[in-house]
């Protein structure tokens, strides 16, 4: 029993670390084509509906797939701190391939498209706020606070870059605390304890077995 529950842990970390290289790749695809899709898209609705869309809905939903998996590859069931260190485990390998790939995407591949994608953002910004009728002050605060983005991003250092990954770390932790709590799912009394006979342990009364004594 013991070597058995050995090799489930060990299973269950390779496959966190698995989906979580999976996840890291999905998430650097997804952030890709929004900055692709952010720099040319002519609706300020879009390029907020699908940074949301891909990056929060579709993440969570495969994130919650793959949780499941690494809950079955440990036979189906886990506590809630088995469930934390596995999907904390899948989030923080995630975090730091994404984060890594999207880096060396922006410095090299394509060291301009941020800067496009701020521009574009601020011109439909603007565009936004003249239709509705906002005066000159707001536009110009919202311009300068996109130029304060465009301006760090320029200036990205290698420190920066590490203490942004500790603050998504951060809030990937706390994802993995919602996620345990709602996918945990304990074993069965009987299961955790099967030297113990149902029918003459006083204490062997935690619903996994019928009550013989009662049919109904």
């Amino acid at each position: 029993m013991t070597d058995q529950l050995s090799l489930q842990e060990t299973d269950g970390k390779k496959q966190s670390i698995t989906y979580g290289l999976y996840l890291g790749v999905i998430a650097l695809v997804l952030g890709i084509v929004t900055m692709y899709i952010s720099k040319s898209t002519t609706s300020l609705v879009v390029l907020f509906g699908v940074s949301g869309v891909l990056n929060l809905v579709v993440f969570l939903a495969v994130a919650v797939l793959f949780s499941i998996s690494i809950r079955k590859s440990v036979g189906g069931y886990w506590s809630f701190s088995e469930a934390l260190k596995k999907i904390f485990i899948m989030f923080a390998v995630a975090a730091l391939l994404s984060s890594l790939g999207s880096f060396a995407f922006t410095k090299f591949v394509e060291p301009t498209i941020q800067e496009e994608v701020i521009n574009n953002t601020s011109n439909l910004t603007i565009e936004m706020l003249e239709k509705s009728g906002a005066g000159d002050a707001q536009i110009d605060e919202a311009i300068a606070k996109l130029d304060e983005q465009k301006a760090e991003i320029s200036k990205m250092s290698f420190w920066q870059f590490f203490r942004g990954i500790g603050i998504t770390m951060i809030f990937y932790f706390v994802l993995a605390l919602i996620l345990a709590a709602i996918l945990k799912k304990e074993k069965p009394f009987f299961q955790q304890h099967p030297n113990v006979d149902p029918n003459t342990d006083p204490n062997a009364n935690y619903g996994a077995w019928p009550d013989q004594n009662n049919p109904n």
